[in-house]
């Protein structure tokens, strides 16, 4: 009998992490069925861990949930709509699935948080500049630069000075954002130096794609993007009524002191352009040097 490859533990070694390390594990939840009067929302979600603790997660998560259910990945999008491998299941089964998991999530959660940030496409294609647009590679990169903002300010509330880790899933929409995004964060243009205020405030040391099934912890992510999801759509407004009140299972998942969720509306967005002018002309420089080095294939169309 084969053991399960565990790619978690194969990028912990590679990059020389361990032990107290933070590594925030993180995925996209997009649904095209849409929120606002029908427009889609993007959500960047997941979960702030340590190594330790993460590795821990895996054992249990793979006996407990996997193994135990004759599964290879708990999906909560096909959990909910009882499709893919929850074809036939019944609703009490989902229901003490759904409990074990939260369960185990929050234990090895514990040390960290859950984050999320969702933005609505339609609402970033009209508000921000193009050249943001550009440098953000478009909402998905967006949204998970604003969860890097999130993350270094729960490590500096925290005290953790470390460079930090981030694992993505891979196959995600928006997979190629995500990764100019970061690298935009990372790798200045020819001829500009690294920045020390950048590097200072993310903290980035590496970033990492890698699929659900063999990064179990990813799991995790995807349940705490999916139900962020969820309770963006609830609380849309339909005729001057919330649409619906927040889903027991988020309540069950959700932590009021320790899990944070952000939204960004138009209203946001728009402050956010008016508040970053300084980093709208970074990204206007940025270009223009890269011109000028004769580089214009590491501008985005």
């Amino acid at each position: 009998m084969t053991s399960r490859y565990d790619a978690f533990r194969h990028i912990c070694q590679s990059l020389g992490v361990s032990g107290d390390r933070v590594m925030p594990i993180f995925t996209v939840y997009f649904d095209e069925s849409g929120t606002h009067g029908g427009s889609p929302a993007v959500v960047v979600g997941g979960y702030i861990g340590i190594v330790k603790k993460w590795k821990e997660f895996g054992e249990i998560w793979n006996t407990h949930i996997l193994k135990r259910e004759g599964i290879k990945i708990l999906h909560r999008v096909d959990l909910e709509n009882f499709e893919g491998e929850f074809t036939g299941w019944k609703r009490d089964r989902q229901v003490r699935v759904i409990r074990r998991a939260h369960k185990i999530i929050k234990k090895y959660t514990e040390i960290g948080a859950g984050i999320s940030q969702a933005v609505v496409p339609a609402d970033f294609e009209e508000v921000i500049p193009d050249v943001a647009k550009r440098a953000f590679g478009g909402p998905y990169g967006w949204a998970a630069n604003c969860c890097t903002i999130h993350v270094s300010k729960w490590a500096d509330d925290h005290g953790y000075r470390e460079p930090i880790h981030w694992v993505f899933e891979a196959g995600a929409k928006g997979r190629h954002q995500v990764d100019r995004m970061f690298d935009l964060l990372v790798n200045p243009p020819p001829g500009a130096r690294p920045s020390p205020i950048v590097q200072q405030k993310f903290r980035v040391a590496s970033w990492t794609f890698s699929p659900k099934e063999s990064a179990c912890q990813l799991q995790a992510a995807d349940f705490y993007a999916y139900e962020s999801y969820k309770e963006i759509d609830n609380r849309t407004i339909v005729g001057g009524v919330r649409k619906r009140d927040i889903r027991k299972s988020a309540l069950a998942l959700f932590r009021r002191s320790q899990d944070h969720r952000f939204y960004s509306e138009k209203e946001h967005l728009r402050r956010w352009v008016n508040d970053s002018g300084d980093i709208i002309k970074g990204f206007e420089d940025r270009e223009r040097m890269l011109r000028d080095a004769g580089r214009e294939d590491l501008i985005p169309n």
